[in-house]
């Protein structure tokens, strides 16, 4: 795990620049949860679930012998289908999982609402690559209201002054 920076080294790592653009643009800090990257896009009728960054879509037989990622996928498998049909088929919907209080440097107080912490979402084309990133919190936040998920872990939103 990364240690803390002081603002002496990153003004000497990264230069006078990048510290005036940081301070000159609405900035969003959010916390790295210490969870496994999970994934939700529907295609059609069926829903396709991701672990971590694979490319691949869980199958039946990663379900089978890997059973981790049971709980999220049997959550997103009980929504309703009006639930499923909010879901653009080209936006993947990528969340941080966490099973348990202690994964593995963190120890949490609590777990998320119902484990899974909404991060961002992932506009797919039709080969399946990434178009564009949304990761505004206004964004997030309405979609985990609707997923019954926690919200994105914003600590601090808005301009930085000197």
């Amino acid at each position: 795990m990364a240690g803390l920076l002081t603002f002496k080294e990153i003004y000497n790592e990264r230069g006078s620049q990048f510290i005036e653009k940081l301070l000159n643009h609405y900035v969003i800090v959010s916390e790295m949860i210490d969870g496994t990257r999970f994934r939700v896009q529907r295609k059609g009728e069926k829903l396709l679930f991701f672990k971590g960054g694979d490319s691949n879509p869980i199958n039946l037989i990663d379900r089978t012998i890997m059973v981790y990622y049971e709980k999220p996928v049997g959550y997103f498998e009980s929504f309703s289908d009006d639930v499923k049909n909010l879901m653009p088929e080209d936006w993947q919907f990528c969340f941080e999982y966490v099973a348990v209080t202690n994964p593995t440097v963190i120890t949490y107080d609590n777990l998320p609402h119902n484990n899974l912490i909404i991060t961002d979402i992932l506009i797919k084309n039709e080969t399946g690559n990434t178009i564009k990133v949304i990761s505004d919190p206004i964004i997030l936040s309405n979609w985990a209201k609707t997923f019954d998920v926690q919200g994105p872990a914003v600590i601090f939103q808005g301009k930085l002054n000197q």
